[in-house]
């Protein structure tokens, strides 16, 4: 049931994105096609039929941030916590050490076997 391929839509106050996520296996990895997500995730104990993610972002040189973080000469990264259900669509706002983005993660498919 926390397993899956899902979709995110993000904005923040210098623009918006799309991007996609995996679980599998405990095991979170994705991208938004330049930011690079990876990490991990557990059932939540909160709330049934969440998870919660924990993300190490990769931000590549010369990539900016919808945070309106422009784009920098080397690769740095940073960690995010977020929360979301299994099944169906979730909002969500994440706090980033540069701001906060809002986005919607929806339930794409599940892993094929």
């Amino acid at each position: 049931m926390y397993e899956g391929m899902f979709s995110f839509a993000y904005q923040g106050r210098a623009g918006n994105g799309l991007g996609a996520l995996i679980l599998a296996n405990g095991v979170v990895f994705g991208s938004d096609g330049g930011v690079r997500y990876d990490g991990t995730y557990q059932p939540s104990t909160i709330r049934a039929g969440y998870v919660d993610v924990h993300l190490r972002l990769t931000v590549p040189p010369g990539v900016p941030l919808v945070v309106g973080v422009p784009p920098q000469p080397m690769a740095y990264g940073f960690d995010v916590d977020c929360s979301f259900a299994c099944r169906g669509q979730t909002n969500v706002n994440v706090q980033t050490p540069y701001g906060s983005v809002q986005g919607t993660i929806s339930f794409l498919r599940t892993i094929p076997t």
